[in-house]
């Protein structure tokens, strides 16, 4: 039908730099990360985007 798509995963920078404590958090965000890029493979030929977001800490006024 001509439409196309994007598909947002929601990580954590704790994928990339996990903390004490947080073992299994940072191996359920580490795999979001890991799948993101073969299903962006995948779907790349229906002209579905995937990607992935990993949002951490931000200093504030």
């Amino acid at each position: 039908d001509g439409e196309r798509g994007v598909i947002v995963n929601i990580a954590s920078v704790a994928a990339f730099e996990g903390q004490i404590g947080q073992a299994a958090y940072s191996a359920s965000k580490g795999g979001i990360v890991g799948m993101t890029l073969p299903i962006a493979r995948d779907l790349a030929s229906l002209g579905i985007r995937v990607m992935a977001i990993a949002p951490g800490p931000m200093s504030t006024p």
